[in-house]
């Protein structure tokens, strides 16, 4: 089982619509959020399925530090999907859940 995982936004909208985030916890224990993405599902907080981060305790929220290497990937990727592989490969990720294709192709090039 992947010991650090970071995820994408879009995942987490899903799984919050069917009413199943919680399949993330019985998959993989605790999750990774960038900050970028917490911001990008705050916005629709006020969705009937939303759900709070910040409230759940296997949900860590988490800044990335290396803005360059983030200002670098916002060329061709949105903030979250950035944010999201950047931050795996500063915590050294097992698992990197991302839907876009594209976001997936940078992910693997950047060996995640």
């Amino acid at each position: 089982m992947p010991k650090i995982v970071v995820s994408n936004t879009t995942p987490l909208i899903t799984l919050m619509g069917l009413n199943r985030l919680d399949l993330l916890q019985k998959l993989y224990q605790t999750i990774i959020v960038p900050n970028a993405v917490f911001e990008e599902l705050e916005q629709g907080k006020h969705k009937p399925y939303y759900q709070n981060l910040k409230a759940i305790d296997w949900v860590r929220i988490k800044p990335v530090k290396n803005l360059a290497a983030l200002q670098y990937l916002l060329s061709d990727l949105d903030k979250g999907e950035a944010a999201t592989i950047i931050l795996a490969k500063e915590q050294q990720a097992d698992l990197v859940i991302i839907d876009e294709k594209l976001g997936r192709s940078y992910a693997n090039l950047h060996g995640l």
